[in-house]
Protein backbone atom coordinates (compact mmCIF):
# COMPACT_ATOMS: atom_id res chain seq x y z
CA UNK A 1 0.00 0.00 0.00
CA UNK A 2 1.49 3.60 -0.97
CA UNK A 3 1.56 6.21 1.69
CA UNK A 4 -0.76 8.05 -0.48
CA UNK A 5 -3.61 4.67 -0.14
CA UNK A 6 -2.41 4.98 3.73
CA UNK A 7 -3.38 8.66 4.05
CA UNK A 8 -7.17 8.08 2.52
CA UNK A 9 -7.48 5.17 4.60
CA UNK A 10 -7.20 7.14 8.11
CA UNK A 11 -8.62 10.30 6.44
CA UNK A 12 -11.78 8.01 5.06
CA UNK A 13 -12.11 5.80 7.86
CA UNK A 14 -12.41 8.67 9.89
CA UNK A 15 -14.83 10.71 7.83
CA UNK A 16 -16.89 8.50 6.99
CA UNK A 17 -18.36 7.79 10.36
CA UNK A 18 -18.81 11.66 11.07
CA UNK A 19 -22.73 13.01 10.70
CA UNK A 20 -23.05 15.05 7.67
CA UNK A 21 -23.25 19.15 8.53
CA UNK A 22 -24.00 22.04 6.40
CA UNK A 23 -19.98 23.12 5.22
CA UNK A 24 -20.10 19.68 3.71
CA UNK A 25 -22.97 20.92 1.00
CA UNK A 26 -21.30 24.53 0.59
CA UNK A 27 -18.35 23.40 -2.37
CA UNK A 28 -21.48 22.78 -4.83
CA UNK A 29 -23.66 25.15 -3.70
CA UNK A 30 -21.19 27.83 -4.23
CA UNK A 31 -20.77 26.65 -7.89
CA UNK A 32 -24.71 26.41 -8.11
CA UNK A 33 -24.76 30.26 -7.10
CA UNK A 34 -22.10 31.24 -9.56
CA UNK A 35 -24.27 29.36 -12.81
CA UNK A 36 -26.97 31.57 -10.94
CA UNK A 37 -25.10 34.49 -11.46
CA UNK A 38 -24.44 33.54 -15.04
CA UNK A 39 -28.12 33.58 -15.72
CA UNK A 40 -29.20 37.00 -13.74
CA UNK A 41 -26.06 38.66 -15.83
CA UNK A 42 -26.94 37.03 -19.35
CA UNK A 43 -30.87 37.79 -18.64
CA UNK A 44 -29.89 41.18 -16.96
CA UNK A 45 -27.31 42.36 -19.64
CA UNK A 46 -29.88 41.67 -22.88
CA UNK A 47 -27.44 40.29 -24.86
CA UNK A 48 -30.37 37.74 -26.41
CA UNK A 49 -33.26 40.33 -26.67
CA UNK A 50 -35.95 37.78 -27.24
CA UNK A 51 -35.18 36.26 -24.06
CA UNK A 52 -35.00 39.12 -22.23
CA UNK A 53 -38.21 40.16 -23.50
CA UNK A 54 -39.83 37.01 -22.42
CA UNK A 55 -37.89 37.58 -19.01
CA UNK A 56 -39.34 40.88 -18.28
CA UNK A 57 -42.66 40.27 -19.20
CA UNK A 58 -43.49 37.09 -16.83
CA UNK A 59 -40.98 36.61 -15.09
CA UNK A 60 -40.87 37.51 -11.79
CA UNK A 61 -37.65 38.25 -9.31
CA UNK A 62 -38.98 36.35 -6.89
CA UNK A 63 -39.40 33.52 -8.58
CA UNK A 64 -36.20 33.70 -10.32
CA UNK A 65 -34.38 33.83 -7.26
CA UNK A 66 -36.47 30.93 -5.47
CA UNK A 67 -34.97 28.96 -8.70
CA UNK A 68 -31.40 29.91 -8.30
CA UNK A 69 -31.16 29.19 -4.39
CA UNK A 70 -33.55 25.69 -5.69
CA UNK A 71 -30.32 25.29 -8.19
CA UNK A 72 -27.63 26.06 -5.38
CA UNK A 73 -28.96 23.32 -3.26
CA UNK A 74 -29.40 20.25 -5.57
CA UNK A 75 -25.69 21.11 -7.04
CA UNK A 76 -24.67 21.34 -3.23
CA UNK A 77 -26.28 18.32 -2.49
CA UNK A 78 -25.41 16.28 -6.12
CA UNK A 79 -22.21 17.34 -5.48
CA UNK A 80 -21.57 15.90 -1.80
CA UNK A 81 -23.50 12.51 -2.98
CA UNK A 82 -20.85 12.18 -6.24
CA UNK A 83 -17.94 12.88 -3.69
CA UNK A 84 -18.86 10.64 -0.99
CA UNK A 85 -19.46 7.97 -3.43
CA UNK A 86 -16.22 8.39 -4.98
CA UNK A 87 -14.13 8.44 -1.50
CA UNK A 88 -16.54 5.23 -0.53
CA UNK A 89 -15.68 3.53 -3.76
CA UNK A 90 -12.16 3.99 -3.62
CA UNK A 91 -11.98 3.17 0.08
CA UNK A 92 -13.63 0.14 -0.59
CA UNK A 93 -11.54 -0.54 -3.94
CA UNK A 94 -8.20 0.20 -1.50
CA UNK A 95 -9.20 -2.25 1.51
CA UNK A 96 -10.43 -5.30 -0.98
CA UNK A 97 -6.75 -5.10 -2.81
CA UNK A 98 -5.13 -4.83 0.93
CA UNK A 99 -7.30 -7.91 2.04
CA UNK A 100 -6.44 -9.84 -1.54
CA UNK A 101 -2.78 -9.00 -0.76
CA UNK A 102 -2.67 -10.46 2.91
CA UNK A 103 -4.83 -13.51 1.59
CA UNK A 104 -2.31 -14.51 -0.88
CA UNK A 105 0.43 -13.81 1.89
CA UNK A 106 -0.96 -16.14 3.87
CA UNK A 107 -1.95 -19.00 0.91
CA UNK A 108 2.15 -18.44 -0.08
CA UNK A 109 3.15 -19.34 3.82
CA UNK A 110 1.21 -21.89 3.99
Amino acid sequence: MTKEEEKFIEFWSARREKKQNIKDYMSGGSMGILIGLGIIICVGSGWYQRAFMIANASLSPIVLVICLLALSVFLGYFHYQYSWDNNEKRYQQIMNKEKKRVDSDQNQLS
